[in-house]
């Protein structure tokens, strides 16, 4: 007794962990929204469970009002013709009023939990509920058939029989969907609805997925179902399923992995390239401004030297002072902090500087590129704006974070270079083979911007360098002195 109501207890915390991890999944890659409180989560769990004890004690409660004629056979022992098959009619009919009941209840709960347009995001999440516990138990049942031999007998008692086969094989799909269904809410939860990732799942995909599960439904079917206890004839089938099978797990699901992984890149860059427009338009714009403050600021410095002029001339000493003394604190808060030689890296270095003064990263430059660099502004930005961008991602998180930029020339190249504290030795020689390379954890976010770089300078007839010791990364970007911009 105590075992058939811990059974019980069970069976109603696994249906409740599948409710909820479709609800994840429904949110994570179907992009609807969800109002998870502790308080609906309880309260829901409590309802489904007292539903689903209902729902299991039908056969005490029910049969015996619906159906005495069954239940007194069934009970007593005392058999009557065609007893079986009405027994099996009735429990036909009793599990079609399980489900009904059950699928009603979570349709009601998704429909309370979800946001936006409930009624659509709640049917299409309960089917996709069905459609989970439908096709878990079907392969589990057949898993298990297999691994106990493949009997035509086994396969008649675990899908239409109520005898030792069909409790042994519940009790396998219910300890796999126990244990399955609640590493992938784990992994729903905390992996993408704590961190508010999304992933949503195009149709094509999706038809995909369904396609496969329905490839996988009929394999194991069809096998014990065409052979007929025949044991020759159950391998032909099952033989000729293995050879299509080799091709399509062996060719064509990597090729449309690879095709998905492809579009998954291509779909980053992208977005990676649209950041990086708009940061360049940012640095373009800035220069443009820091341009009319100049001129602006030189027509003012005209008309104030010639009022301090005239006071001169008029022996106001003291007055042409002050005015003096005005200018230059207007030229001081003017003045570029970094000059580097170049306009345009000069805006990109002060911008970074203020950033990394936010950051508290500690910051240096030093040197002059005389005549600036020959480039245009958006290679300028290509270049200097992500190198310097790479290493303050490179020490956001240390300790002592220093960037510094040395602007050095030789007779026929500018070298710049860069250099930043890190934590650990970087792989320079895969840095400079792979344009895609990254040291950081989140691989498909980041390394394209050291390829913009390498892509840029060599176009330019330049050439980039690294080297890294164990706390220090050097980054030298080589430009030639007369270079023009084409």
């Amino acid at each position: 007794m105590i075992g058939f109501v811990l059974w019980q207890f069970y069976y109603c915390i696994t249906n409740s962990i599948i409710f909820f991890m479709i609800a994840l999944v429904a949110v994570n890659f179907f992009g609807y929204s969800i109002t998870l409180t502790k308080k609906r989560v309880i309260v829901i769990t409590i309802i489904m469970s007292i539903l689903i004890e209902f729902n299991l004690n039908w056969h005490t409660l029910a049969v015996p009002v619906m159906f005495p004629k069954v239940y007194s056979a069934m009970s007593t022992g005392i058999l009557y013709e065609g007893v079986m098959d009405d027994y099996r009619d009735v429990s036909g009919i009793i599990t079609i009023l399980q489900r009904v009941v059950f699928y009603s209840y979570a349709a009601i709960a998704y429909y309370i939990l979800f946001e936006g347009k409930k009624l659509r995001q709640a049917l299409t999440t309960n089917v996709l509920l069905f459609s989970y516990f439908f096709y878990s138990e079907f392969m589990m049942k057949y898993a298990y058939l297999y691994l106990t031999g493949g009997k035509w007998e086994s396969h008649q008692e675990i899908l239409y029989g109520y005898g030792p086969a069909w409790v042994e094989s519940g009790v396998f799909t219910q300890n796999f969907m126990f244990v399955f269904s609640s590493l992938v809410l784990a992994v729903m939860y905390f992996g993408f609805y704590r961190k508010k990732r999304s992933y949503v799942t195009s149709p094509w995909k999706l038809i995909l997925i369904v396609l496969w599960m329905v490839v996988f439904i009929c394999m194991p079917y069809d096998v014990m179902s065409f052979s007929k206890g025949v044991l020759e004839k159950q391998y032909s089938i099952m033989s000729f399923h293995f050879g299509w099978m080799v091709v399509v797990l062996g060719f064509i699901a990597p090729l449309i992995m690879i095709l998905a992984e492809s579009a998954k890149y291509l779909k980053k860059e992208n977005q990676f390239q649209k950041r990086y427009l708009e940061a360049e338009l940012e640095y373009i714009e800035r220069y443009k401004e820091t341009q009319q403050q100049t001129r602006a600021f030189r027509h003012d410095m005209i008309n104030q030297l010639s009022v301090a002029t005239m006071l001169l001339e008029e022996g106001k000493v003291e007055k042409a002072g002050e005015q003096l003394q005005m200018l230059l604190g207007e030229v001081r808060s003017l003045s570029q902090q970094f000059v580097t030689g170049d306009e345009m890296l000069d805006c990109i270095v002060s911008m970074k500087a203020e950033k990394m003064k936010g950051m508290g990263i500690s910051f240096s430059a030093d040197g002059v590129a005389d005549g600036g660099l020959h480039l245009k502004a958006t290679e300028i930005c290509s270049i200097f704006a992500n190198a310097l961008d790479n290493s303050i991602e490179a020490v956001e998180d240390l300790k002592d974070p220093k960037i510094s930029m040395e602007i050095k020339k030789t007779e026929q190249f500018l070298v710049i270079n860069i250099a930043n504290s890190i934590r650990e030795k970087v792989n320079v020689e895969k840095l400079l083979s792979d344009i895609k390379y990254t040291s950081k954890k989140d691989k498909d976010s980041h390394g394209f911007g050291f390829g913009n770089i390498k892509r840029v300078v060599e176009n330019n007839n330049g050439m980039v360098k690294a080297k890294s010791s164990n706390d220090t990364f050097f980054l030298s970007i080589m430009l030639p002195r007369e270079q023009k911009a084409s």
